[in-house]
């Protein structure tokens, strides 16, 4: 097995880390964009790591949980498919934990300098000091040190465990029963035709089918339960208002910031499902599965498009064909309605013909 030795620390400023490595004649950087899911392993650490364009590896590695450097044993296997394999591993062993970053790879000598920023952390650096066959620890060790010396590392930013401890160790709470079910009430309030519990319980559903795709299941569930918790089809404030009672509930509960924060941005973006730059990819598995109904087969987007028309019963019929009309022609103009391969594939043809075919019923320009 191959050999290095490692450090991790959280620092405030990666550009003054990467100054001092060009002052040390570092190589690079190249960005490198890593999606890592983690699986139950007693022995070790298991890992997929996907990578941007479209290959990944499984790594297995094994090194010790503390702060200052430390030997790392590691395996490496490349693999063409690794949404596949990692949806078999999920099923074979559960996931034990998803971390996405953007690195910047820095080489000096024989040391792996990485920048990251990691998804729901904040930044860090990386040292790799690889060893060369039968060399003792402890060269690397010095080795890392002195570079820690270099680039104004402090022992006192130094992290133990992997970045998914550090995830782990701020993860989102579950969602209380008792709030499920006051959540449950406002869904069943009378005119809720389509937006109500049948609607909640089908992208619950439609989570479950996408645990592996997610780094925070349990906000995108919370998310779930909040979008639509204020439904008056009177109003242009449905979503403020539901981020809103977000905060307040998840607060009162003493979820972490971090936690309140996602919840609340994903209920904001239900206004407009606007992807444009989103760089969360819960976020957008999120919006994936709120807009699931538009791919289904015509007789349950049908049933929808009814009941739709249901909560909007208000509006004059040629208001409404007229507004119907603009929502539909906008999602259609999109160059891509859902954004996660997975339900891209599943959906996005299909949800185009059951528009399209509304369109045309509706009629008018």
């Amino acid at each position: 097995m191959a050999r290095n030795i490692e450090i991790k620390a959280r620092v405030a400023d990666l550009d003054a880390i990467a100054a001092a490595a060009r002052r040390l004649g570092a190589e690079g950087p190249v960005e490198i964009l890593q999606d890592d899911s983690f699986f139950a392993c007693q022995n070790g650490r298991l890992k997929l790591r996907a990578f941007a364009d479209g290959s990944g590896e499984l790594i297995f590695y094994r090194r010790a949980d503390q702060a200052g450097p430390k030997e790392s044993f590691y395996l490496r296997s490349r693999t063409p498919d690794p949404d596949v394999l990692r949806e078999s591993l999920t099923l074979a062993w559960g996931t034990a934990g998803r971390v996405r970053k953007r690195r910047l790879l820095y080489l000096l000598g024989r040391t792996r300098i990485h920048l990251d920023q990691v998804q729901g952390l904040g930044a860090f650096v990386e040292l790799e000091v690889v060893l060369r066959e039968g060399e003792s620890a402890q060269d690397g060790v010095s080795e890392a040190h002195r570079l820690m010396e270099d680039l104004s590392i402090e022992r006192s930013q130094l992290c133990e465990g992997a970045y998914v401890d550090l995830l782990q160790q701020q993860a989102t709470p579950a969602l209380p029963q008792a709030l499920k079910d006051s959540l449950a009430a406002r869904h069943r309030e009378p005119g809720r035709h389509y937006h109500g519990m049948a609607h909640v319980e089908a992208l619950l559903r439609w989570l479950d089918q996408s645990r592996d795709l997610a780094a925070d299941p349990r906000a995108i569930e919370a998310a779930i339960w909040f979008h639509d918790a204020v439904y008056d089809t009177r109003s242009t404030r449905n979503e403020a208002d539901s981020a809103q009672l977000a905060r307040r509930e998840l607060t009162a509960l003493q979820w972490p910031a971090p936690a309140i924060d996602k919840v609340e941005s994903m209920v904001l973006a239900t206004a407009g499902h606007a992807t444009d730059g989103v760089e969360d990819a819960d976020l957008r598995l999120f919006l994936d599965l709120d807009l699931s109904i538009l791919g289904q087969p015509a007789p349950v987007y049908a049933a929808y498009s009814a009941a739709i028309r249901a909560e909007y019963r208000h509006v004059e019929e040629a208001a409404y064909k007229a507004g119907r009309r603009r929502v539909l022609q906008s999602f259609l103009a999109r160059p891509a309605i859902f954004h996660t391969p997975r339900w891209h594939e599943a959906w996005e043809a299909q949800a185009r013909t059951n528009m399209r075919q509304e369109l045309d019923a509706l009629g008018g320009d």
